[in-house]
């Protein structure tokens, strides 16, 4: 397995053992190359974790220094028919989960990675609201690393 796909991994594991729930549920953290899911499907919570970037960069002369980019993709279809109000409080607990997460991934280092930083962009994806009443939103967690060659 690459080294993107085993820190991905990681970061699932890592995810799992966090109990984090959302509307009484534990979520469920699946690692995915490409989430391809209907907007049907998304009437249940999906969060997905893939990697996004590798950029190998030199430290020294001697050392060379990966930094990778995970994404944490979140993405629920609002309820059907709700209202105003419940679309708000439902639209709130899902930021909450975003930062929930975001909280639980900051300062971690994976599989001999350490933490760079950790960004939410977009926190909603207006687009998919607007469109598909669908909540998108994207945790991106930086990690680097330094190998000796």
């Amino acid at each position: 397995m690459s080294q993107a796909a085993s820190i991905a991994q990681a970061v699932v594991s890592h995810l799992e053992l966090s109990n984090i729930t959302f509307d009484s549920e534990f979520v469920n953290f699946q690692r995915s190359w490409l989430p391809d899911v209907s907007v049907e499907d998304l009437a249940e919570l999906k969060v997905f974790v893939t990697p996004r970037t590798q950029t190998t960069t030199m430290m020294t002369r001697r050392s060379l220094s990966d930094i990778l980019q995970i994404d944490i993709l979140i993405q629920k279809k609002l309820e059907q028919g709700a209202s105003e109000s419940e679309a708000l409080n439902e639209l709130d607990n899902l930021v909450d989960l975003v930062e929930t997460i975001r909280n639980y991934v900051s300062g971690q280092d994976y599989l001999g990675t350490f933490f760079k930083s950790v960004s939410v962009e977009p926190l909603v994806a207006q687009e998919h609201l607007e469109s598909m009443r669908v909540f998108t939103s994207v945790v991106t967690l930086t990690l680097q690393d330094q190998q000796p060659f």
